[in-house]
């Protein structure tokens, strides 16, 4: 559903520079505000959800928490911003990135 508004919204938005015509009406915005508010509640919730799996990864369990929380919100931000808004592979993505990223540092 979030995906078909988002294609209306996008297509909405058509704008000719020269004229100012196709500028977005209340309507169009107010439809913006609601899919980034849907989208930062579903980053919310991708985010409580595997930050409870790297708060006990015992592979990650020597990495600073701020830096691991702060790593895992910019992934999790990065995935939602190329389009992906499954919250299991949001989650998940965002999980395994960030065991790649700290490998190296254990």
């Amino acid at each position: 559903m979030a995906a078909r508004e988002l294609q209306r919204v996008d297509a909405s938005f058509k704008f000719n520079r020269a004229t100012g015509a196709g500028m977005p009406g209340r309507s169009e915005q107010r439809a913006v505000r609601d899919h980034e508010s849907r989208q930062d509640g579903l980053l919310d919730i991708a985010f409580e959800k595997s930050w409870k799996f790297v708060d006990k990864d015992p592979f990650l369990a020597h990495s600073p928490r701020g830096l691991l929380r702060a790593r895992l919100q910019t992934l999790l931000e990065v995935s939602a911003s190329k389009g992906e808004r499954d919250l299991l592979r949001l989650a998940n993505g965002a999980i395994w990135k960030l065991r790649d990223e700290f490998a190296g540092h254990s």
